[in-house]
This record gives structure tokens, C-alpha cells and sequence, in this order.
């Protein structure tokens, strides 16, 4: 088996991988950069992008999750290869295209991986299991062919809502990897350890508790758990959590009992922004939008009471708020820090000072904590470690010892 970093043995993002045998060869993500200078830059991947004359074709692309850094470029990549993920990703990258100007993919291309339960491509065996990420549907894959096993966490992490997740991983991997290949985000410079999902909650609620007025909320609709950290921190400040279109379709989506509902006990409203008329709602899934509607409030009556509400925010929601804030609203970041640089949130700040309002930071990493990732490695035991998706790679040196140290392009004989 041989492993093949195109893109990704350096940076955070982008990340493009290869595993062949001598006559399989599968692809690991088609990911976009995450510099906006480089997004029309692509990997080169013989067969991938574009028809070659000779060598072995591309039998499939294996994604671990729909984060663009990981699937942008999907819909760049031949039509005729397949797209392995699992059922939860394929909503996501739904909810990404309607809302987040995704990009369109043949239902046709997807194969869907049921975790625990392997696929045979080719002479290649595939077995996805659930990861905790900041996203629903991330997947780690134990790839086996020529009698050697190969391990891809994908993005992942350890101090979340679900530890069963990672038993599940061990329990199905310890000690049986010859190849680890594992993400090293949080490795990377001006990164900390930060707190568990629990604990942000707390933090949360403790903001909401003191603020005298609107609380805005700042994060990804796709993080479901992060927007169940969020809506029990407004219950426990006894505060109605705000939806917009784009969460209530992906609550739809994952219609999991243990996932609050827009309208249940009033606690979970709905408010459409201006650009997502009715007919459009219709157009596009009009049960979901069916049911949210029945939770639905105007920002009349949001700002009418701004003490009662926290209200998910982004920057385009701008232009459907008044001239100004309610006086000390509290907008609480809970996503990369990075962003924070870009112009829309710039302006942001500057409109929420005009109003004696302030923006916190609140939040925690999607990644895995360094102490963490060196308790994986030794708990699945592997022949070697290859790092991936970091900025750093050669900080794996402090936590293992069993280390490949790949370029892009640079093959890797699992051996």
C-alpha cells in the first residue's frame, strides 16, 4: 500500500490524500485552501481533476465531512468518480449548497458509508467510524489493502459531547494500524488547550446571565452541538434561543430526538431574514420551512424585549436590523479567532461599539488538544504516525516517537 499526501503535509486546510495499491487508487478529500489567495491553486492529482491517457484512474473519493477546506473542490473533480461519505455529510453538503452558495453535486456520484460497516472498492476495504468534529457526520476511515491497515482520524477531537465516539474508535483500531495518519491542527502556533464543550456552556450561561440586554450568538449552524451548548446555556439564563432559515433546515435534516425543535415549549423561535422570502421557502423544502414557521418571530418583537432573547448571528444579517442596536447588546464569537481579521467582522465591531455594545470571544477548538492527541497515539498503538493538517508537523516529535515526516508528493510505503 502506498500513501501519498498531495496536499496538506504543511498546512491547515486543503487537505488532498491518496492511498493505492497496485491496482486500486482512492482519494481522501478535495479540499480548498483555507488562504483566500490560493483557492483557485489545486493539487495535482493525476486522474482526479482532469482525464489522463495512461496510469490507474481514480476508483473513488473517500470525504470525512463537508467542511469546505475538506470537500470545496469536490465539484471540481471528475464526475464519473464516485463520492464515499456518510449520510450525514451528504445533509450537510445539502444545507452548505441552499444556504452558503455550495456547490451543486449529482445525487448519483454518492455512496453512502454506514459507520462500523466496511465497503470493498476495488481490492481496497473501507470502514468508517464516527469522530467528534465541529460538524455532524465527520468520519475517521481504517483503509486495509495488500495486508496492511492505514487510519485517517479526519478532523477530530476528544473533549466534546460524545466520548463513546472515541471508544468506538479504539475499540475498533487499537493495536491493528500500520499506519496512523492523524490531523495536528491545535500543534500550530497561537493555538491553546482550551475548555470542554460543557465547560463552555457554563461560561455561556454566565455571560447571558449578566448581560443587560440583546445577546447575539456567533457560530456555524452545521456545529450542532455547538448549538445545543448555546440553547442550554439560554435555558439556564432563562433566555429564548433564536434560530435562523439556515439552523432550523439543518435541525430538519437531523431530525434526532435528542436535538430541540423549533416551537418546542417555546424555547426555540425561528426569524426568516428578508432575503429568504416565502416563495423561496416554499421552493426550496417547504415542510421544513412548514414546521419553523410555526416557531416563527419577527426582530420587531425580538427587539421589542432584547433582554429575553439570544439570537444566532452573522455579519450579512446586517442589513435586515434597525439603524441601531439595542444599547449593550452582547454579540458572543464562538468561531475561529481568524475571522475576526476579515473585513465583515471588523465592521461588526465597529457598529456594536457605536451602541455600547462588545463582542467576546467564547469558544472552543473543533480540534483535537495536544495532551489529547499524544493520549490517542499511545492508546491506538500504531506501526507509525504520519501528521496531516497542521502547520507544524514537526512538533510531533514531542509526542511520538514512530514518525514519517512527509512532503506533498513524497510516497509513503506502508510496510
Amino acid at each position: 500500500m502506498i500513501f501519498t499526501i498531495h496536499r496538506g503535509a504543511h498546512e491547515i486546510g486543503g487537505l488532498c490524500l491518496e492511498v493505492a495499491t497496485d491496482s486500486t487508487r482512492i482519494i481522501i478529500e478535495a479540499g480548498l485552501p483555507l488562504d483566500d489567495a490560493r483557492r483557485d491553486e489545486r493539487p495535482t492529482v493525476p486522474g482526479l481533476f482532469a482525464p489522463v491517457a495512461d496510469g490507474l484512474p481514480v476508483k473513488a473519493i473517500l470525504l470525512s465531512h463537508a467542511h469546505p477546506d475538506h470537500a470545496g473542490l469536490l465539484a471540481e473533480t471528475l464526475p464519473a468518480i464516485p463520492i464515499y461519505c456518510t449520510a450525514e455529510t451528504q445533509k450537510m453538503l445539502l444545507a452548505l449548497q441552499i444556504f452558503a452558495l455550495g456547490a451543486k453535486l449529482s445525487k448519483e456520484r454518492f455512496r453512502t458509508l454506514i459507520p462500523g460497516k466496511s465497503r470493498q472498492i476495488g481490492d481496497v476495504r473501507v470502514t468508517a467510524f464516527p469522530v467528534d468534529h465541529s460538524i455532524a457526520g465527520s468520519t475517521a476511515f481504517r483503509i486495509e489493502g495488500d495486508g496492511k491497515a492505514l487510519l485517517f482520524t479526519g478532523d477530530l477531537r476528544t473533549h466534546g459531547r460524545k466520548p463513546r465516539m472515541r471508544a468506538n474508535l479504539l475499540r475498533g483500531n487499537r493495536g491493528r494500524v500500520d499506519c496512523l495518519v492523524i490531523e495536528g491542527t491545535n500543534l500550530s502556533p497561537g493555538r491553546e488547550k482550551g475548555m470542554s464543550e460543557s465547560d463552555l456552556e457554563d461560561e455561556i450561561a454566565a455571560h447571558l446571565r449578566r448581560a443587560p440586554s440583546l445577546a447575539l450568538a456567533a457560530f456555524s449552524p452545521l456545529h450542532l452541538d455547538r448549538f445545543v451548548t448555546f440553547y442550554r446555556a439560554a435555558r439556564k439564563a432563562k433566555r429564548v434561543f433564536v434560530a435562523d432559515a439556515y439552523l432550523a433546515f439543518v435541525l430538519y435534516l437531523h431530525n434526532r430526538e435528542s436535538l430541540p425543535k423549533p416551537g418546542a415549549n417555546g424555547q426555540l423561535r425561528v426569524c426568516f431574514p428578508s432575503n429568504w422570502a416565502k416563495p423561496a421557502r416554499r421552493r426550496h423544502y417547504a415542510k421544513a420551512f412548514a414546521l419553523a414557521e410555526k416557531a416563527e418571530i419577527s426582530l420587531g418583537e425580538i427587539f421589542a424585549e432584547p433582554k429575553r432573547y439570544i439570537m444566532l448571528f452573522r455579519p450579512s444579517m446586517w442589513r435586515d436590523f434597525p439603524p441601531h442596536l439595542p444599547k449593550d447588546t452582547l454579540l458572543l464569537y464562538s468561531l475561529w479567532k481568524g475571522y475576526l481579521r476579515r473585513d465583515d467582522w471588523q465592521q461588526c465591531r465597529a457598529r456594536l461599539e457605536c451602541d455600547a455594545g462588545r463582542l467576546v470571544v467564547t469558544h472552543t477548538s473543533g480540534h483535537i488538544f495536544p495532551d489529547d492527541l499524544r493520549q490517542l497515539i499511545t492508546d491506538l498503538n500504531p506501526g507509525c504516525v504520519v501528521p496531516v493538517h497542521t502547520e507544524t508537523p514537526e512538533r510531533f516529535k514531542e509526542i511520538t516517537a514512530n514518525l514519517y515526516l512527509l512532503s506533498d508528493n513524497s510516497p509513503l510505503n506502508v510496510n
